[in-house]
This record gives structure tokens, C-alpha cells and sequence, in this order.
């Protein structure tokens, strides 16, 4: 199993870095769409009252190409079972 650098993100008015480190070669984004619109003035309230908002988060999830299993050029993702 080899790790390597998956993903990186950089916001660059505060420098903050996200580097996700895998052994899967595909990554999901996802973008907290079904969060409420600021237009909306209904905030999802969590810890200490934040306010979280459409768009105001997002999550990298590495994981295998999506149709692994069908194609030839990808690496093998089934699991054998022997009974």
C-alpha cells in the first residue's frame, strides 16, 4: 500500500492548508449544499451558536473512482469471499 498526497486546499488569506493523505486515487467534494441560503436568514445553529450556512463547509473524501469495478484501467476493487 503506497500514501501519497490525495488533495490539497489553501485559503490563502489566513494560509490555512488541508492535505488529505491516501492509498485511494479518487476524491469526493463535497460542499454542504443542503445547508440553508444566507438569503433565507435560517442558519443551521450548532456548538457555541455558530451560524452555518449553504456553501460554508466542505469535506474531501478519498475514495476508489467511482466505476472501478467496470473498468480495465483501474486497479481491482472487489472483494473476494471464500466460503
Amino acid at each position: 500500500m503506497v500514501i501519497y498526497l490525495n488533495s490539497r486546499v489553501e485559503e490563502t488569506q489566513s494560509g490555512r492548508v488541508l492535505e488529505v493523505l491516501s492509498d485511494q486515487p479518487g476524491v469526493q467534494f463535497y460542499t454542504a449544499n443542503f445547508l440553508p441560503n444566507p438569503s433565507e436568514n435560517n442558519p443551521i445553529i450548532g456548538k457555541n451558536k455558530v451560524k452555518y450556512w449553504k456553501h460554508g463547509a466542505f469535506c474531501l473524501e478519498a475514495q476508489n473512482y467511482p466505476n472501478a469495478i467496470n473498468q480495465v484501467f483501474c486497479n481491482s476493487n472487489s472483494i473476494h469471499i471464500f466460503l
